[in-house]
């Protein structure tokens, strides 16, 4: 058996694997079920184990871990997020970039999203961090 899987859980896979905007539908035909099962199963809060199972595996990204440890969140993202950067990575070298320009695009990428949404304070600090975890490796 799997873990149980909730309403906000359920919603935030479902619409994320098949758009805002009809994804209820879609799961619906995806677990060849009525669509009126869908909100029933969102309507008690309670998404059968079969389903949820389902529909984790059609998540390329796994959703966070039960916890509100910044450690255990923090590695479960990385793990969570392992494969598609990876799969990012291979499409960008097929299509001719070389490894370390697509490291650089990422890194930029990254770090003008952390001062877009986390300012330059935050930033600075999760950069030096890093650079500490470096030095020390």
């Amino acid at each position: 058996m799997g873990k149980p899987m909730n309403r906000t859980e359920f919603e935030r896979i479902g619409s994320g694997i098949w758009g805002g905007h009809g994804w209820k539908s879609e799961a619906a035909s995806a677990f060849e079920v009525d669509r009126k099962t869908i909100s029933r199963w969102i309507a008690a809060d309670s998404v059968p184990d079969w389903a949820a199972t389902r529909l984790r595996a059609m998540s390329s990204i796994a959703p966070p871990p039960d916890t509100t440890v910044d450690d255990d969140r923090d590695d479960a993202c990385t793990d969570a997020m392992e494969g598609e950067l990876s799969r990012v990575l291979e499409l960008a070298l097929d299509a001719g970039w070389h490894r370390a320009e697509v490291q650089a695009a990422i890194l930029s990428l990254t770090v003008s999203d952390m001062l877009a949404t986390a300012g330059a304070d935050a930033t600075v600090s999760t950069l030096m961090q890093a650079i500490s975890a470096i030095r020390s490796a």
